[in-house]
């Protein structure tokens, strides 16, 4: 009996415990207690939280368990954060529903250790709806070491634990059976008091079981000796399948950690390799693991970039996993080329026997280092559309975009003063005439930029509106502040001392100003405020032009 009962706790070991812990160790790798802590805050998911919760569905199909989820322990009940059955983010279970049939200090002990963020063992329930479970938590860390949820993998132990009983059942009422017939001598006593109560105890054990409701066999008198040899071959079938299981179990597992798309090897405490998967022989290019696992050291450079000697960081980098359970740092490996391979590397510290493994995520920054730079590039591509191509200031759909921005801003503010210039170039048509379109090309390059130094403050900016035109906004601003800017600007004009012979107002290029100032307003159309600067514009040029003139709006 001794020998059965540790038969089926090593089984329960190897073929659910192992499994259920190296699935809830994947999961809780594959999401950091900072993403979980927003998740909860905001009950916003997003596409990585809709592909985690794929992986999730994935891995209950493959493995084989009945249930996967991530959850917080809270005095309130349990808070799901994600679930494979379909409980939604955020969703709460009462505490009392969590933990089947164990004792009522055993359910307090549970939670005060889940509620304290520490490791809790496995542990076997019977509930009402469920049946017979086995729970293992493995706790999803943030950044510095604190738990923020616990990666939970439910596996039905319903068959094996019936299967337990009954033959734990079998064997002991056997035993029974054998005992008494080789101390009794008396086969009319044997026959009696021994074999006929021992059958009907059998015969009762046998005439239900939940497959198919049935009895298994008919037993007649005298067929006890048919039992004891049907029970032995039935024992061995029993022996032979569950070894096969626990084979197909580990294949499935391997499947699993084969299958993860990240590079995930296993050390010892001593750093040495002793397993890994297909990723990590994809990416630094082995055809076996025996080859990786004697090689891969062989890829790492003599320092890392921060000037560190690569042999002595990653001794106190293996400490330190050892003693914090999981952290992550950056390291520099090379590609067996002698590429530079730049990755992020994630060490989550395993209990094992007496000892502990270290379970190691390496993730290849190349690519988002690649992702990076292209979206620097299309941004850069995208600013290109707001600025013009001669003058280098912004364009004429920047500011028609922008002005009604500004506007909608400031109208919710107290202070919602906004001030417009429009500028033109006076006589900038004879100029042209007179001095070549080239040289018309580099007086609008010249005055732009005298137009962009007299705008120093950062909400304020100048535009090329078109032509010869220019726009100046400047929100926050009012008359004084407004007058100050248009009176700089036409003397950073002046100073370009660009000549010009056909202008009436000067010898060299000037400029006409219409400035308008007033409170902004989200119900009037950018046209209004342009409007507004356009006609203080015409009155600049009919009053002599090189001047301007304010008025409001």
């Amino acid at each position: 009996m001794l020998v059965l009962s540790h038969m089926y706790e090593a089984r329960i070991n190897a073929e659910y415990i192992d499994k259920a812990a190296a699935v809830s160790k994947l999961i809780a790798a594959m999401v950091d207690g900072e993403r979980v802590d927003r998740y909860l805050e905001t009950l916003e998911t997003d596409e990585e939280y809709e592909r985690l919760l794929k992986i999730m569905w994935t891995l209950q199909e493959d493995a084989g368990v009945a249930y996967i989820y991530i959850s917080r322990i809270t005095p309130h009940g349990e808070i799901f954060v994600f679930d494979s059955d379909g409980y939604d983010l955020g969703k709460i279970q009462s505490l009392e529903n969590s933990f089947g049939d164990l004792s009522h200090d055993a359910n307090i002990k549970i939670i005060n250790h889940l509620m304290s963020g520490e490791r809790v063992a496995p542990y076997i329930t019977n509930t009402p709806e469920w049946g017979w479970l086995l729970t293992v938590y493995e706790p999803v860390y943030r950044a510095d070491g604190s738990v923020a949820a616990y990666a939970g993998v439910d596996i039905s132990m319903d068959e094996i634990m019936q299967e337990r009983k009954n033959v734990l059942t079998m064997v002991g009422l056997l035993i029974l059976l054998v005992f008494s017939a080789s101390i009794a001598a008396n086969l009319y006593v044997v026959q009696r008091y021994l074999i006929a109560p021992v059958h009907m105890l059998i015969n009762h054990m046998m005439n239900y079981t939940p497959e198919n409701e049935k009895p298994l066999l008919k037993l007649k008198q005298g067929d006890e000796l048919a039992l004891l040899e049907y029970a032995m071959m039935d024992m061995e079938d029993r022996i032979t399948n569950v070894m096969e299981d626990l084979k197909d179990a580990e294949e499935v597992t391997q499947i699993m950690v084969d299958t993860y798309p990240l590079c995930c090897h296993i050390m010892n405490s001593h750093g040495r390799i002793i397993d890994c998967n297909e990723a990590a022989l994809k990416l630094f290019g082995f055809d076996n693991k025996q080859d990786y696992m004697r090689q891969f050291f062989k890829f790492t450079p003599k320092y890392q970039p921060d000037g560190r000697y690569s042999r002595e960081k990653a001794r106190v980098l293996l400490r330190k996993a050892l003693e914090e359970e999981s952290f992550g740092f950056e390291w520099m490996h090379t590609t067996p080329d002698g590429a530079p391979l730049p990755t992020e590397v994630k060490l989550v510290r395993v209990a094992h026997k007496t000892d502990y493994l270290l379970v190691c995520h390496v993730k290849d920054m190349r690519m988002f280092e690649q992702m990076e730079n292209k979206i620097h590039e299309l941004e850069a591509e995208a600013d290109k559309i707001y600025y013009d191509a001669l003058t280098g200031i912004y364009n004429r759909r920047y500011f028609d975009e922008h002005l009604e921005q500004i506007v909608k801003s400031l109208s919710r503010l107290e202070s919602s003063s906004l001030s417009i210039m429009m500028i033109d170039i006076d006589k900038f048509k004879d100029y042209n005439d007179t001095y070549g379109h080239n040289e018309g090309d580099n007086c609008l390059k010249a005055v732009a930029e005298a137009i962009a130094r007299s705008v120093t403050r950062d909400n304020d900016f100048a535009a090329r509106y078109g032509g010869e035109e220019f726009v100046v906004v400047l929100p926050g601003t009012g008359e004084e502040g407004a007058r100050k800017i248009a009176g700089k600007l036409l003397e950073n004009v002046i100073q370009c001392n660009i000549p010009h012979e056909k202008n009436p107002a000067a010898a060299y290029v000037t400029v006409s100003v219409g400035v308008a100032s007033g409170k902004a307003d989200y119900t009037k159309p950018a046209e209004y405020y342009i409007k507004a600067a356009d006609e203080l514009l015409y009155y600049s040029k009919e009053n002599g032009r090189n001047r301007y003139t304010f008025g409001t709006f």
